[in-house]
């Protein structure tokens, strides 16, 4: 029988490995290494990762077994390194470059009472893993597994861990359990520093949405200035139970005030800091660490194309890391312009040049970043014939572009048609020109594209933030003092032209809700999704004033589910306090009496029926009118359109959206 020269592909002709993308689209994959043919048609980023799936696989020994069968064998080590599995052969796979997740550091081991990230390593620290060096104090260790007895030897108690340690490199077992090493997993381990603590949780967390800094690999082992590590892990302290901590708080406080140095490590320590001031309600604080912060980025030049490569650097995640900190002040810039009355784009003024960062996929380590693309090229994706796709940081830049058009054009006192026209033509499209691989944030494995996930969320904020203060709905809302509610506009409006930017807006607020509800833990998302959630509850309540009781339960759902994310924020975030005090005060103010009568109803009648749950032209006079439920028949002002224009609950929001409905199956 031939042997075929790719590890990956049976004799049979079938892969029993297939690149992400292949999976995601549930087509066969020949497994082609650095790529597989397909990706090499589509011109697609080729990458792998283990499967999750189950399915017949090879049995392995008891961990036991295993240190007994290679303390009788010695030179059976070396020749299974050469029987490594498909996955091995096509990516190497070690213990750091596996992704955390939200559930690793709170899993515990069944009998050990430990983490498993405790287990897989004897240091583990936001995802690093120090293992014993190999040579001879290996060797030694091996010489006295030899010399012991099965009985002596150390006994991992998880049967799980072993295995699949085994299963992906047997030299794990030898390094990370060796008897000089960890002994058995009965012995108590010792717990990591408060320091190592707060930088797992900034990478688990901050880091995840603001991917700009180093990988945590590459943190821990370079020696960044100590002002840097300390607001590294003041951030991290934003997610712990006890809260913020109050010596660093006023240590980087002091960092900062003091701050003589220019560098991109105190850029980045600014950037970090003014976030956090933000949404500390802070705003006057976190303007002026920001205005400086971008200062000191366009000084030393990180604003232009050659920056990165200039600096000579000899890891090409520092030149990336250095790529996607300006582009992280470009999106911060964009985002804290928010409030209308503090409203300043400070990056506005430079053209963008620097070259878009990576996939996040290369970005932590587990492959070589390829060659970064020009922004023009972007651009011009929308001329090619097929779909080309690049990072999902580059569609988040873009879609704060857009979000940034927006502010801009509601700061001016007279804006014609033509302008809001354009700018609604761009948000559709930024969607139609979506390739298939980033129309969907979560794949098939259950994984949260967090750059597709904000960027989805600024194109909905960017669309609720243009139409909002044009609708039908902005008077309802004009009493609410709240700092992201943009200002109203002043020249009049048809009633016709009102209703459609209402609902417009409403279609963007239901699809934030849409977004969070598929992963509604907020604290993994950037903090910047508050104002969104908080925008969505409002223009939700708004809605609920005009729509009738059919579907009032729909926009209370939507204000409960916001309300529950403010909540769950609260503790990390200030802002998130403030947001939710109002919008709770609003709900409770307006939609009380709605909430009296939908709860007043047996559950049979909870569920609208379709068939009659709306009035039929017959029964309207030929005409359908918006009822309210909690001012009857009040809104007989607004314009009255055919039945088959409105959804028989509630609106057809699929006239106005270009981007379909997200669904958690």
């Amino acid at each position: 029988m031939a042997i075929s020269t790719n590890g990956s592909v049976k004799s049979t002709g079938i892969a029993s490995l297939a690149c992400v993308v292949c999976r995601k689209q549930h087509l066969k994959c020949d497994a082609g290494k650095p790529s597989c043919s397909r990706c090499k048609e589509t011109e697609q980023v080729c990458y792998y990762e283990p499967s999750r799936r189950g399915g017949r696989r090879k049995k392995h020994r008891s961990p036991a077994e295993e240190l007994q069968q290679r303390s009788r064998q010695p030179g059976m080590q070396a020749s299974r390194g050469d029987q490594q599995s498909s996955y091995v052969d096509c990516v190497t796979v070690n213990p750091i470059s596996l992704p955390i997740t939200p559930t690793s550091s709170s899993q515990e081991l069944p009998s050990s009472g430990i983490s498993q990230n405790a287990a897989a390593s004897n240091d583990l620290v936001g995802g690093v893993t120090r293992q014993s060096p190999r040579g001879e104090n290996v060797q030694a260790q091996r010489r006295i597994s030899n010399d012991q007895t099965p009985a002596q030897q150390p006994q991992p108690q998880n049967d799980n861990v072993m295995s699949y340690l085994t299963h992906l490199d047997p030299n794990i077992i030898t390094q990370t359990f060796g008897s000089n090493s960890l002994g058995s997993l009965n012995t108590p381990v010792q717990p990591c520093s408060d320091g190592d603590r707060l930088l797992r949780l900034y990478y688990e967390n901050f880091h995840n949405a603001h991917p700009f800094l180093v990988p945590s690999s590459v943190f821990t082992s370079r020696n960044y200035p100590p002002y840097l590590r300390r607001m590294v892990e003041f951030a991290g302290s934003h997610y712990a139970s006890s809260g913020p901590d109050a010596q660093l708080r006023a240590e980087v406080a002091t960092d900062m005030m003091s701050a003589i140095e220019t560098s991109t490590y105190m850029v980045q320590s600014l950037l970090i800091y003014s976030i956090l001031l933000f949404f500390s309600r802070d705003l006057d604080t976190a303007n002026r660490t920001f205005g400086q912060c971008t200062q000191m980025a366009m000084d030393l030049g990180m604003h232009l194309e050659d920056f990165a490569s200039s600096r000579q650097l000899d890891n090409p995640i520092e030149a990336e890391s250095l790529r996607r900190t300006w582009w992280e002040i470009y999106v911060t810039d964009i985002s804290m312009a928010i409030p209308p009355k503090t409203m300043i784009l400070r990056c506005s003024s430079t053209p963008p040049k620097v070259l878009l960062p990576c996939e996040e996929a290369f970005y932590n380590g587990r492959l070589d970043i390829p060659p970064s693309h020009h922004v023009l090229e972007f651009k011009r994706r929308v001329l090619s014939t097929g779909d080309v796709a690049f990072s999902s940081f580059s569609y988040r830049i873009e879609a704060a572009t857009i979000l940034g058009r927006v502010l801009l054009l509601n700061q001016l006192k007279n804006t014609s048609h033509d302008h809001t026209q354009s700018i609604e033509n761009a948000l559709l499209s930024w969607s139609n020109h979506l390739p298939s691989g980033k129309l969907e944030i979560v794949d098939s494995y259950g994984n949260i594209d967090e750059m597709m996930f904000q960027a989805h969320m600024i194109i909905a904020l960017a669309s609720m933030l243009l139409h909002l203060p044009r609708s039908n709905l902005y008077p309802l809302l004009a009493d609410i003092k709240d700092p992201f509610l943009p200002f109203g506009q002043n020249h009049p409006l048809s009633s016709s032209t009102s209703l459609i930017q209402g609902i417009k807006a409403t279609d963007a607020s239901r699809r934030i809700s849409d977004c969070i509800s598929l992963c509604p833990n907020v604290p993994k998302h950037t903090p910047f999704v508050i104002p969104a959630l908080a925008l969505c509850g409002f223009i939700q309540i708004a809605t609920s004033q005009g729509h009738p009781d059919e579907c009032f339960e729909h926009h209370y759902n939507r204000v409960t589910l916001v309300l529950g994310c403010l909540k769950s924020a609260r503790r990390m975030w200030r802002m998130a306090e403030a947001e939710y005090d109002r919008l709770r005060c609003c709900a409770s103010e307006l939609i009380a009496d709605a909430m009296d009568r939908m709860n007043a109803l047996p559950l049979s009648q909870t569920i609208p029926n379709s068939s009659s749950s709306m009035p039929t032209t017959s029964d309207q006079g030929g005409d359908l009118t918006l009822v309210s439920p909690a001012r009857g028949n009040a809104d007989s002002g607004l314009p009255r359109f055919d039945p088959l224009f409105l959804d028989p609950v509630c609106y057809d929001y699929s006239l106005f959206s270009a981007l379909p409905d997200f669904h958690s199956s």
